[in-house]
């Protein structure tokens, strides 16, 4: 074995070693965060879940859902019981009015722009708000978060969340913020991607004329604990009119998945 091999070995051991203490540093905060909220006799029990969100180019970039009031609905959403599975998301018809007083107060807004949210949702693409019956005949809201591929018979087009994310991008962050999480999930879920801000603004519903909104939604779930990104560069030199070399930065961003903000969950 030569140099070069010895150097690459020991280099590529250096990467694996790291990759397996951030996986062992991650188990250890996702089972602390679970000890922290687990119940104790007076206390509320809290619980660290995933939960389905949609995440087809038809929903994110549709500016008539409101995608914060599906998931807060998500969030109050039951699983199983009739339907004897865990990938169905529904509500019961009886306490719905109920749930969705509960959601005005927490968001801070009207019966009415709720109700409107609801009728959008129920007439987008994936009828993502459908009234049903359960196996037992009782009325529900079922929501439905996938695109149904009929080919491979599944569920297609939707990313898992965690309660604790939803539940904070849901209360402290904006409609745009949780787009752009949501499309991250999906585009980032192998681990870290390349991707152009055009893009961010097309997945999202906006031109790029206002790509300062994407920058400040980055920025933000950076903040939060959501995010990582890095940047490199690519100069490229070009001759003006009057034969002068000109260099010409550009920025590229690479986006990752990031669970810091399970450590404010924690503290919190």
């Amino acid at each position: 074995m030569n140099a070069q091999e010895i150097d690459f070995n020991y280099e590529k051991k250096l990467i694996h070693d790291k990759m397996n203490e951030e996986a062992s540093r991650k188990k250890e905060l996702l089972k602390q965060v679970i000890e922290a909220t687990t119940y104790k006799k007076g206390e509320i029990t809290k619980e660290v879940f995933n939960l389905p969100m949609p995440s087809s180019k038809d929903f994110l970039n549709n500016k008539n859902v409101n995608v914060k009031t599906y998931g807060a609905i998500m969030l109050k959403s039951n699983w199983g019981g009739k339907f004897l599975n865990q990938t169905d998301r529904y509500l019961y018809k009886n306490k719905f009015d109920e749930i969705i007083k509960e959601i005005t107060e927490e968001l801070n807004i009207s019966q009415s722009t709720i109700k409107r949210h609801i009728n959008k949702l129920k007439k987008c693409n994936i009828k993502a708000i459908e009234l049903t019956k359960n196996l037992g005949g009782e009325l529900i809201y079922k929501l439905n978060y996938g695109v149904f591929n009929e080919d491979t018979g599944q569920l297609e087009q939707f990313v898992v969340i965690t309660n604790i994310a939803l539940r904070i991008l849901v209360n402290a962050y904006s409609e745009n913020a949780l787009r752009i999480y949501l499309f991250l999930l999906y585009k980032c879920y192998k681990g870290e991607a390349y991707i152009k801000q055009e893009e961010i603004c097309e997945a999202i519903g906006l031109s790029y004329k206002t790509r300062g909104v994407v920058t400040d939604c980055v920025e933000a779930l950076i903040k939060g604990g959501f995010i990582k990104v890095r940047n490199d560069f690519n100069v490229h030199t070009r001759v003006n009119k009057n034969g002068d070399k000109v260099e010409h930065i550009i920025p590229n961003y690479y986006y990752s998945l990031c669970d810091d903000y399970l450590l404010e969950a924690k503290k919190g």
